[in-house]
């Protein structure tokens, strides 16, 4: 076979360092732009972003030539330089780790939906709670010892 066909659909959670509300209701909408431009010429597709004031999510279609951890290193370096730029009066930092869960096809809808009401969702739950939740449903175990780095 002479083309490599690949779907491989990640949702992506990741937070600001130490949970900061750096993400605030104006500046929120310009970071889902940059990453979307990032991810773009990373060749990433970024189906859906959005977040709150602490974390954002992204459903992405990861191509074979990239892994998630380099794809990860490059959002989060490229973002966060660009973000201090931006705003110079703001200490900027993405946390270091962050949740990528693989998402059949057939639940990208639920996700995408999921992923667009995170303002309603975070008004009953919070970003830990939401985090446990994800980790559980995907077969892994919470280390709270590591949640803040």
């Amino acid at each position: 076979m002479a083309h490599t066909y690949t779907r491989q659909l990640l949702h992506i959670v990741f937070s600001t360092k130490d949970r900061r509300p750096h993400l605030t209701p104006d500046r929120r909408p310009r970071m889902l732009g940059y990453l979307r431009t990032v991810s773009e010429d990373l060749g990433v597709t970024l189906l859906r972003s959005n977040g709150v004031e602490d974390h954002v999510h992204l459903l992405i279609d990861l191509p074979a030539s990239l892994s998630t951890a380099e794809f990860m290193q490059k959002l989060k370096a490229n973002s966060s330089r660009w973000f201090r730029k931006q705003f110079t009066a703001v200490d900027f930092h993405w946390q270091r780790g962050y949740g990528a869960f693989s998402v059949r096809e057939s639940k990208a809808a639920d996700v995408c939906g999921y992923i667009d009401r995170q303002e309603q969702h975070h008004k009953k739950s919070s970003f830990e709670n939401e985090l446990r939740k994800l980790v559980a449903s995907h077969g892994l175990e919470f280390d709270e010892r590591t949640f803040l780095e």
